[in-house]
């Protein structure tokens, strides 16, 4: 790797990534580490000048969609940037035609140093050892074929737990909550409207909405942060504009309320894309739950 003094000054900027997603190892490639390791490296070599430290925690490395790494993208556009230090390349990135497209087209497009230290790569070295651009492409298809392994291994272990009736979605649906023991469990959340008692009851749907409006009943999402889950949606924030008849509609159809789990509804095409898209209904996995949404005395 080229360490010696030169008179080129480069603008610097470290990079540093981390996501469970990608089957990282907490320990020994947390945020801090890479930043004290990489901190290390440039000490002592005056060429080296830091411009920023740009950190993506929680970001996988299957694309680089990634909020620092665009800023970071955009001041090398700029011409702030002419160099740019990692850890390694798994800390780059997990994706072998991106990482690629990177190091050896979009970087030196710019006239951009990049060096991976771990791996001893240092694209101002390639010209003296054009080994090492083939010792890279070599690297990040291994990197890649992990993070193939960790999806394929994370989606078994998903599928085995929607057919153990294990309930995996972020949040509960309104009428019930996660377990406080077991958050992969549901119990009934005794706090909310009995809306199947007014419909045994006689009444329409629309009746059920403008008796929960008149009544200040809060909606599914404005219920959730009452209870003091942080809860975002795109829907309007007022309990008045979702409450229609057809969002009781919703409700009154959804099997969860007659304790039956319905998971696995959506899914990817592969680890790379991670726009959803909906699954043939015979693919779902129905599980039974015996939480029916408690049908009580008359309100």
């Amino acid at each position: 790797m080229n360490t010696h003094l030169t008179s080129k000054i480069y603008n610097t900027d470290i990079y540093v990534r981390l996501s469970r997603e990608d089957g990282d190892k907490i320990e020994s490639y947390s945020i801090v580490n890479q930043k004290e390791f990489i901190k290390n490296f440039l000490k002592n070599k005056p060429e080296f000048k830091l411009h920023q430290i740009r950190v993506d925690d929680g970001y996988t490395g299957v694309n680089f969609q990634r909020p620092s790494f665009i800023k970071m993208l955009d001041d090398i556009k700029a011409g702030k940037v002419n160099c740019v230090v990692v850890k390694d390349l798994s800390r780059f990135g997990r994706n072998y035609i991106e990482a690629g497209k990177y190091i050896t087209n979009i970087f030196p497009f710019f006239n951009v140093r990049f060096i991976a230290i771990n791996d001893n790569f240092d694209t101002a070295d390639i010209q003296k050892n054009n080994s090492q651009l083939i010792y890279v492409h070599f690297k990040n298809l291994i990197n890649d074929a992990y993070c193939n392994d960790i999806s394929v291994k994370t989606r078994i272990s998903l599928d085995i737990k929607c057919r153990n009736g294990n309930f995996l979605s972020a949040y509960a649906p309104y009428g019930y909550l996660k377990s406080p023991d077991n958050k992969n469990k549901l119990i009934i959340d005794e706090s909310v409207s009995d809306i199947f008692n007014w419909k045994l009851a006689g009444m329409s749907a629309l009746r059920i909405a403008e008796r929960l409006n008149s009544l200040g009943i809060a909606s599914p999402m404005e219920h959730k942060r009452e209870i003091g889950i942080n809860y975002k949606s795109a829907q309007k924030t007022h309990f008045t504009a979702l409450r229609s008849a057809k969002a009781v509609t919703r409700i009154l159809r959804n099997k969860i309320y007659i304790g039956v789990l319905e998971q696995h509804k959506t899914t990817t095409p592969n680890y790379k894309i991670k726009s959803r898209t909906e699954k043939p209904k015979d693919e779902w996995i129905a599980r039974k739950q015996h939480l029916l949404f408690g049908v009580k005395k008359n309100i």
